[in-house]
């Protein structure tokens, strides 16, 4: 590997003011890049036979274990990342002849193999949707998987500029918003830099306890959507608050024009939430996770029937869901995933005929 000037990645502010453009700061060091600690631990190994010349590297990437959530990033002392290269026939190291480097694609399956979060991104993995839904219905683990890959993501960005290259496409391929605060930063961000978030392929709306949400933080996740037009799927089933405290229904009103990329949805569901899916995303929605609110369903006077024609895939959380399940009309339904075992003897839904594959979900 070449001897080359590792970047030191910070960013010029936290989250709740957070600007993303790196501030880089060039120092020369050895084999063993500044990094942070607790990413994730473990060290992957692989040998690379390249396909012109008869040298064989051992390439090993130990990244070493938690810092601080990507929009506060900062290094912890003593903390590091080191990437050992070792051939085993003899060739310059350095000067003017040219040390042969990973191909990209061998990287990219690098970070995705340790970045990977199982089930978050799946539209056709019954079993990795079923283990998504079933064994973490609370999102905890999911939570801390989220902050674990971002730290990994990011302490890779900051071993070279080689690899911060490789690595920007993956920094934000999964994005979780904790507070308004936090979207209406991110807003800020993309719109004052005139810049697009290409990568983003979930996005995750998690608000932790109980927060003030303003017509600004509305604003700011209309500008998050349109900002990042290849997103596939959108989760709001982890709040703690309920969907109509944080205006669910108007945020899923932004969504109606990713039809070409959005096939997934996870939601606290109301009978308001279930009139502006079936509005908005009708035509191209496929998997619907369903997570129940607290408003009692005997309320509602409106329509008793919503349509999905598309939908194949339909989990659901627990009995609670069962009212607004009823009011569902899923003509091309095919898998049916349930977080209770219990629920396979009463199901709710219609087109009960159509379902090929009944997965129940552990018993109580």
């Amino acid at each position: 590997m070449s001897d080359q000037h590792p970047p030191a990645l910070t960013f010029d502010d936290t989250m709740s003011g957070m600007d993303l453009t790196p501030l880089w700061e060039y120092e020369r060091v050895s084999n063993t890049y500044s990094a942070s600690d607790n990413v994730f631990s473990g060290t992957y190994s692989m040998e690379v036979n390249l396909p012109d010349e008869d040298e064989r590297f051992d390439i090993n990437l130990g990244i070493m274990p938690d810092y601080d959530e990507i929009m506060g990033l900062t290094p912890a002392a003593g903390s590091s990342m080191s990437i050992d290269a070792s051939a085993e026939c003899d060739f310059p190291m350095a000067g003017d002849v040219p040390v042969p480097e990973l191909p990209i694609e061998l990287w990219d399956k690098i970070i995705t193999l340790a970045t990977d979060i199982p089930g978050i991104l799946d539209t056709q993995n019954t079993e990795s949707l079923y283990r998504f839904v079933t064994a973490d219905p609370h999102g905890v683990y999911l939570e801390n998987q989220h902050r674990a890959t971002l730290r990994t993501k990011a302490a890779m960005s900051r071993v070279s500029r080689y690899l911060y290259g490789i690595s920007q496409k993956f920094l934000y391929r999964h994005i979780c918003l904790r507070s308004g605060a936090q979207a209406a930063a991110l807003a800020y961000t993309v719109q004052r830099k005139g810049i697009g978030l290409p990568g983003p392929v979930r996005l995750e709306l998690s608000l932790e306890a109980m927060h003030q949400w303003t017509p600004e933080h509305i604003a700011a996740m209309e500008c998050i959507f349109r900002h990042c037009p290849n997103l596939e799927c959108f989760s709001s089933a982890f709040c703690t608050a309920d969907p109509w405290q944080y205006s669910v229904p108007t945020i899923l009103s932004f969504l109606r024009d990713h039809g070409q990329r959005l096939r997934r949805l996870e939601v606290k569901v109301d009978k308001d939430v279930l009139r502006t899916i079936e509005e908005c995303m009708g035509d191209f929605l496929e998997i619907l996770y369903l997570v129940p609110c607290r408003r009692l369903v005997s309320l509602d006077k409106s329509k008793q029937k919503y349509v999905l024609p598309k939908v194949h895939t339909l989990a659901i959380s627990g009995p609670a869901c069962d009212p607004y399940v009823r009011m569902l009309e899923l003509p091309n339904l095919r898998i049916c995933i349930l977080a209770q075992a219990s629920m396979r003897n009463n199901l709710p839904f219609r087109n009960q005929e159509n379902v090929q594959y009944l997965v129940p979900g552990p018993s109580s």
